[in-house]
């Protein structure tokens, strides 16, 4: 190799390329010179638990915050921390524990996950059927008793009085509604509502409900009680 001043490397071999003095010129070489190998690019490990991990877990989080898709984040909660344990487990053995900052946002957000699919379900579960309950409109009352003691119009406003007895065995809660109705044309002409907190087995409470009415002098009350 030191017969001449350069000989061109193409990356690979040596090959007869050859200058002295500034003057290209070939010069063949012989078979037992070495081959130059040039070593393959080698990828990095990666760390794909983790990065499932994460995704799952900001799914789950999204989910949980909707309230309705409950189901769906306490599946997914429960797959990210998994994923996310397997994650921090694989990042032990790569180089510069690749994944371990992943895998622990991944376990925190699928906790969340599951924390918010448990908040989802006694939501659903409680609040929703008594909400739609209230909107039935043929939802019966608990056992009561309502002794009306008066129904007028003066100066302007109607109001409507009475007691309210809880006769049922256990604690209930009512809604007292009332229509005023002008006795000459049947036309109502105010309503309101009131609603009665827990009251325990044989309480009772006394109810009013005005509204204003005009120059109304009488009025009839209709009234309808229902449960709370």
């Amino acid at each position: 190799m030191g017969r001449h001043e350069h000989r061109y490397f193409n990356g690979q071999r040596w090959t007869g390329d050859v200058a002295d003095g500034g003057q290209r010129s070939i010069d063949v070489l012989p078979s037992y010179l070495p081959v130059a190998v040039v070593p393959a690019e080698v990828a990095e490990p990666r760390n794909g638990q983790a990065t499932a991990a994460l995704i799952l877990g900001i799914i789950a989080t999204v989910a949980g915050v909707t309230v309705i898709l409950f189901f769906v984040a306490g599946l997914l909660g429960g797959l990210a921390v998994v994923f996310g344990i397997g994650g921090m487990r694989r990042a032990r053995h790569l180089p510069g524990l690749e994944g371990r900052s992943r895998s622990r946002g991944a376990i925190a957000l699928g906790l969340v996950g599951l924390a918010l699919s448990v908040v989802g379900y006694l939501l659903i579960t409680s609040v929703v059927p008594d909400w739609l309950d209230r909107l039935s409109p043929d939802r019966q009352a608990a056992a009561h008793t309502l002794s009306d003691t008066s129904c007028t119009a003066i100066e302007g406003a109607a109001t409507y009085r009475a007691n309210l007895s809880n006769d049922s065995s256990s604690s209930a809660g009512f809604e007292v509604e009332v229509a005023f109705i002008d006795p000459d044309d049947s036309r109502e002409v105010g309503y309101d509502w009131t609603a009665v907190a827990a009251l325990d087995a044989g309480e009772s409470v006394s109810v009013v409900v005005e509204v204003p009415t005009g120059a109304i002098q009488d009025v009839i009350c209709q009234v309808t009680v229902s449960s709370r």
